[in-house]
């Protein structure tokens, strides 16, 4: 009898299926997950954009805003300005 095929968990394809760019972060910045859009916009994969390389992405104008949030240690939402694939910043 053949195996069945590996059929992804439902959170994790609706995630990968929402059209906004959307990261999921540690505490320390560091991403743990990001959607398939994020990858899309960004021109990073999902790899790439692992760890410190999604910020890679953020426009730099943003980024003293987002340190600040990051160093006060507590849970937040923030919207930041990216860099489009071809370096066109889009919010």
């Amino acid at each position: 009898m053949a195996a069945l095929p590996s059929i992804p968990d439902p959170p994790a394809l609706a995630w990968d299926e929402l059209p906004s760019p959307l990261l999921l972060l540690a505490r320390d910045g560091r991403a743990l997950q990001v959607n398939r859009a994020f990858c899309d916009f960004s021109g990073l994969g999902a790899e790439q954009a692992g760890g410190e390389g999604w910020l890679a992405s953020v426009a730099a104008s943003a980024l003293p805003g987002l340190h600040t949030a990051l160093q006060a240690a507590q849970d937040f939402s923030l919207q930041l300005p990216l860099q489009r694939r071809p370096a066109a910043e889009a919010w």
